[in-house]
C-alpha cells in the first residue's frame, strides 16, 4: 500500500534482503546480490550516492540518500531512501533502509520548472513589447522625437506632481 520497498544488508557478509516492492522498483527478474544496489545506480549518481552510504556506516548514522537508477528494461528511475546502520543481535554490522520512487514527482517539478521559465521568457518578451508599443506612441516614427501625446503625459504628470506638494506649475507655449 504504502509503495515503499524495504531492505536489509549484512556488512559482514554482504549478504542482501530485499523485499517484493524493492524487486518491483528496480525491475529486476533475478534475487538481488551485494552488487545489484550499486550496479544498478545512474552512471552520473554512483559516486555521490555510495559516498554518502559508505560515510554514514563510516559514521554509523542514519542517512537519506536520493538517486537515480537504471532498471533491468532500461528506464530510469528517481528513487530516494532512507537508511540506518544498526548491530544485531549477534554483534554483526548491519544496514536497514526502505527506498521509494519519486520519479512522477521529479519529473512534475521539471514540467513546473520548464513552464516557469517558458512564463517568465514571454513575460520578458510582452514587457519590451509593451515598452516598444509606448515609445512608438509617444515619438515621432520619421524623426524620433517626442510628440504631442508625450508633452501632454509630461505636464499632467508635472501637474500631479504640483497638486501633491503645493506647489505652482505654468507651462509657456
Amino acid at each position: 500500500v504504502s509503495r515503499i520497498g524495504v531492505f536489509e544488508v549484512n556488512l559482514k557478509t554482504s549478504e542482501v534482503q530485499w523485499d517484493d516492492r524493492m524487486v518491483e522498483i528496480y525491475g529486476l527478474t533475478e534475487e538481488p546480490d551485494a552488487t545489484t544496489w550499486e550496479r544498478a545506480l545512474h552512471p552520473e549518481d554512483r559516486r555521490k550516492a555510495t559516498a554518502k552510504v559508505e560515510d554514514s556506516i563510516f559514521r554509523n548514522r542514519d542517512f537519506a540518500n536520493e538517486f537515480r537508477i537504471v532498471r533491468g528494461d532500461g528506464e530510469i528511475r528517481h528513487l530516494r531512501g532512507r537508511a540506518a546502520p544498526y548491530v544485531d543481535t549477534t554483534g554483526a554490522p548491519r544496514l536497514i533502509g526502505a527506498n521509494w520512487d519519486v520519479t512522477d514527482d521529479v519529473r512534475l517539478q521539471e514540467e513546473l520548472k520548464h513552464a516557469k521559465e517558458l512564463a517568465e521568457a514571454r513575460n520578458a518578451e510582452l514587457e519590451t513589447a509593451r515598452a516598444r508599443i509606448e515609445y512608438i506612441a509617444l515619438h515621432d516614427h520619421l524623426t524620433g522625437l517626442p510628440n504631442r501625446r508625450y508633452l501632454d503625459a509630461a505636464i499632467e504628470e508635472a501637474a500631479q506632481e504640483a497638486q501633491k506638494t503645493g506647489q505652482r506649475l505654468a507651462v509657456l507655449h
